[in-house]
């Protein structure tokens, strides 16, 4: 397996861009994904030794480096992140999914999607639904409805 270039001009232009300039580069950094297929779907054993180290480090720094746009404050580099996280998966599919937790759950936070723990509220309404009581306007009804 060579190496391709994309794949390292992807993370240096995601390391040294300030996250406002990202989505006007977005459709070049889409590019560099799609030409990464190879080292993005390809297994760690694959390959030469020397091409399959190198490239594994690329795609670890490849992958913190989404997941740090993902989780930061710029609104530009998280929608950067949104759709190269997108362009990843489908490029690497397996290989890529296998490890994409974080992604999984930094997107859903994002779009403010609740994840498999019931926020205080939704136990505090458990709780209240379970021992029968129900406050509504300031009224206490006790039962079934």
């Amino acid at each position: 397996m060579s190496l391709p270039p994309e794949l390292r001009v992807l993370c240096f232009q995601l390391s040294s861009t300030p996250a406002t300039d990202l989505p006007r580069l977005t459709p070049i950094l889409l590019r560099h994904v799609l030409r990464c297929q190879i080292p993005l779907s390809s297994s760690a054993g694959n390959g030469a030794k020397a091409d399959a180290s190198a490239s594994s480090v690329l795609i670890h720094k490849l992958k913190t480096q989404l997941s740090t746009l993902l989780n930061g404050k710029s609104p530009e580099g998280r929608f950067t992140a949104v759709v190269l996280i997108k362009a990843v998966v489908e490029v690497g599919g397996w290989e890529i999914l296998q490890g994409a937790e974080s992604w999984v759950r930094g997107l859903l936070s994002l779009f403010g999607v609740s994840t498999c723990q019931p926020s205080s509220s939704e136990r505090q309404i458990n709780s209240k639904i379970e021992t029968g009581f129900s406050c509504s306007k300031g009224v206490v009804y006790h039962g079934t409805y």
